[in-house]
């Protein structure tokens, strides 16, 4: 469904189509609109799962009937996306609202450049791997860099 990745986007049709075999139990969704979303989950069954591919989105998707995430920022902060998800499923949703929304700042760091570059060079940052690519992709420049080191410090996590 990620466009950016491939090129296509996974109709509401399809979704519905895939969602009726036994052996599809859900799908990733990351096309960015949420019409397109609450499209798929008024259409499939409620135990068929739907996830966010979209970061920015997470509550969004809870909002509507999504069963949870499937991410990039959460390699750097996942704690901060479990509090959101606790927060909403213990019924507290304006809390899964704020902390959705103090997530910005986190998230746009984490896309300033193609995926997954941003995201490996957080991690890389914070002493979890080596900020290795493979090409044809190739390491944050050293302003970026910068930028993603100030957003990380900024957000408590260096």
């Amino acid at each position: 469904i990620v466009r950016e990745r491939t090129g296509t986007n996974l109709t509401p049709d399809t979704a519905f189509a895939l969602s009726r075999l036994p052996y599809v139990v859900g799908l990733k969704e990351a096309s960015g609109n949420m019409v397109q979303v609450v499209e798929i989950l008024a259409r499939t069954a409620e135990d068929w799962a739907v996830f966010s591919g979209e970061d920015a989105l997470f509550h969004n998707f809870l909002e509507s009937g999504a069963k949870g995430i499937i991410c990039t920022t959460s390699n750097t902060a996942p704690e901060r996306f479990v509090a959101l998800y606790d927060a909403y499923k213990s019924g507290d949703h304006e809390g899964a609202r704020r902390l959705q929304f103090a997530l910005l700042p986190l998230i746009n760091a984490h896309f300033m450049s193609t995926n997954p570059i941003p995201v490996k060079a957080a991690a890389h940052l914070l002493g979890l791997c080596e900020n290795e690519l493979r090409l044809p992709l190739v390491p944050l420049n050293d302003a970026p860099l910068e930028r993603l080191r100030g957003v990380l410090a900024h957000e408590g996590l260096l």
